[in-house]
């Protein structure tokens, strides 16, 4: 039977794969190291082909080695360059043993470069290899090369235009899903995503984190006395002042309406509370409403990350916070530990 637990990490990996198409790509050759390069190597051993077959052995271990990596630590670039050069430096090694046939490995090896590099460093790589493979192969004619230079050629075109254009509407569709549109910073969708991350790095590297749930005091007000145009450009201000005031390893999203969040890393307690106050002091110390210039205010609620904790946990926690923030009276910070103490 399968439990709510594996459901649960089963549809988390299945994001992380939909999400980044170079890790799907790089854990897509891990699967077909094994199943495909495998019982080849196990051919070539007892065909008694040993160069080739330890040539397979190092590549598998490679693609291998570099997915586990890629999985693990979500930094997905020096693997995608480890495994572009070993997958063309073992083609061309192996060209000598396997003659003519093993040119139609190279149009593969085109098209997974361009998956894992950027578009002019494939490139330039692949002309690199098919000018390796051309001195190396049995391609003696020009009956024999040409076809295969104008396909190769043919090849990188295609393969060079359909990647540019699926890179630049990638990119266009990333930014304009994660990004919310009035403010330019993560949006509710950008924050789940970061969440994953941030319980990722919480169990492996016992790295802290902490989240302030921020909402803007009175906001409606200024919505229905100054207008929505001067409330957008007051949630702008707002940003822009958070933005400038925060570390570059924390990040700031807008949950909805006046509602942030803000995720911090590498705090304590201590550190977490005079973070948050510093905020709350410099939002009425610089931000003027436009409805009748008064300060604009802002209520914090805060929650360190636990063990176990899901993103619906730690949100509620620092929401809760924040209730008590406004019930108190506004502009102020709660953290949830302090109720927590209080009521222990």
């Amino acid at each position: 039977m399968i439990t709510g637990t594996e459901t649960s990490r089963f549809q988390g990996v299945k994001r992380r794969l939909q999400s980044n198409y170079k890790l799907s790509l790089i854990m897509g050759l891990s699967v077909f190291a094994f199943v495909g390069i495998g019982p080849i190597i196990l051919f070539r051993l007892f065909s008694g082909n040993i160069f080739v077959a330890i040539v397979d052995l190092i590549l598998m271990l490679t693609v291998t080695g570099a997915a586990i990596y890629a999985w693990m630590t979500d930094n997905i670039e020096p693997p995608a360059v480890v495994l572009a050069l070993m997958v063309s430096g073992g083609l061309v090694v192996m060209i000598p043993s396997l003659g003519a046939p093993g040119l139609y490995w190279y149009f593969a090896m085109v098209v997974f470069n361009f998956g894992m590099l950027r578009a002019k460093w494939a490139l330039l790589l692949n002309v690199v290899a098919m000018g390796m493979v051309l001195f190396l192969s049995e391609l003696s004619t020009y009956d024999e090369t040409i076809p295969f230079v104008m396909s190769a050629l043919a090849t990188f075109g295609f393969t060079f235009i359909i990647i540019y254009r699926s890179d630049m509407q990638r990119s266009w569709l990333e930014q304009t899903s994660l990004t919310d549109s009035l403010t330019g910073i993560g949006n509710r969708r950008a924050l789940d995503q970061e969440l994953e991350l941030v319980f990722a790095h919480y169990q492996r590297f016992g790295i802290p984190f902490g989240l302030l749930l921020l909402d803007l005091d009175h906001f409606k007000h200024v919505n229905d006395t100054a207008g929505h145009d001067a409330g957008d450009a007051a949630l702008k201000d707002f940003t822009e002042l958070m933005s400038e005031s925060l570390r570059k390893e924390d990040r700031l999203f807008r949950y909805g309406g006046e509602e942030f969040v803000l995720v911090l890393a590498n705090v304590q307690h201590d550190n977490m509370l005079h973070v948050a106050t510093v905020l709350c002091r410099l939002v009425a110390d610089e931000l003027k409403s436009p409805a009748d210039n008064a300060p604009i205010t802002v209520s914090i609620g805060a929650s360190l990350l636990r063990p176990n904790d899901d993103a619906e946990r730690w949100i509620q926690r620092a929401d809760k916070a924040l209730y008590a923030a406004k019930a108190g009276g506004r502009n102020q910070v709660v953290m949830f530990e302090d109720i927590e103490q209080a009521n222990s």
